[in-house]
């Protein structure tokens, strides 16, 4: 039997926006199971019963935390077993969930291409085409270097219901470079999925070192301020 869903809806509006003048963003912030094949089907049930829940309210983007189809924590060994192409299986349920809903699906997960792993962001628009697939560029600490190679390209804008719209992958939220570049080429808000609350256990079984209020409380309200744009930070909260 799968735990509730616990909603939270804040909108200053009934109705959502119309095409252009603003963007309903839905946020799941779970904690799923983490590191199994069965973790990844199970979470992926749980991605497609979100999106109907957020269609529900009119949401016109679901966004789910960083590497959301296996866990965070996964070391390198389960990488390798459950990294996926970006045309793989649990992109094509997250675009099959997008098309049945009416609305875009954020989808991060780890991505294989051969022998080189990214940890990778699919953004899948309303009709179920994949509108972008972005590679982490900024590696947060030893244990996502260990995983992961670094992304190459710098990150996409993509239009959401009339608005452009920016994404970024969790540390790299704390940059100001990456944000200049979003708003200079138009990005109204910035989506950034990400795996970071407070204190804890990463893959190796060390506890992780610095907690991320202050990223929380401070960076990302900063740089809403200083870029005039809003961010919309789907956390692994559990």
């Amino acid at each position: 039997m799968t735990q509730p869903v616990r909603i939270v809806f804040r909108s200053a509006l009934r109705d959502a926006p119309a095409v252009g003048e603003g963007l309903r963003v839905a946020l799941y912030q779970g904690q799923g199971p983490v590191g199994s094949r069965d973790a990844v089907r199970q979470n992926m049930d749980r991605l497609a019963e979100v999106s109907a829940l957020a269609a529900a309210y009119d949401c016109q983007v679901v966004v789910f935390p960083e590497k959301y189809t296996t866990g965070y924590a996964i070391d390198p060994g389960q990488c390798r077993e459950l990294a996926e192409h970006r045309e793989g299986p649990s992109i094509d349920r997250a675009r099959l969930a997008a098309k049945e809903n009416g609305l875009a699906v954020v989808l991060p997960y780890p991505e294989r291409d051969g022998s080189d792993f990214y940890d990778s962001i699919s953004v899948i628009a309303s009709d179920g085409q994949v509108a972008a697939n972005y590679r982490k560029t900024h590696l947060y600490g030893a244990a996502e270097r260990r995983n992961y190679s670094f992304g190459q390209d710098l990150p996409p804008l993509v239009t959401i219901n009339g608005i452009t719209v920016g994404v970024l992958n969790c540390y790299e939220c704390e940059f100001p470079p990456l944000y200049q570049y979003l708003a200079e080429h138009g990005a109204q808000i910035v989506l950034g999925p990400t795996a970071a609350d407070g204190h804890f256990r990463l893959a190796d079984g060390t506890m992780s070192r610095v907690p991320y209020q202050d990223a929380t409380r401070h960076i990302i309200p900063a740089m809403a301020s200083v870029w005039r744009l809003f961010i919309a930070y789907a956390n692994r909260r559990g």
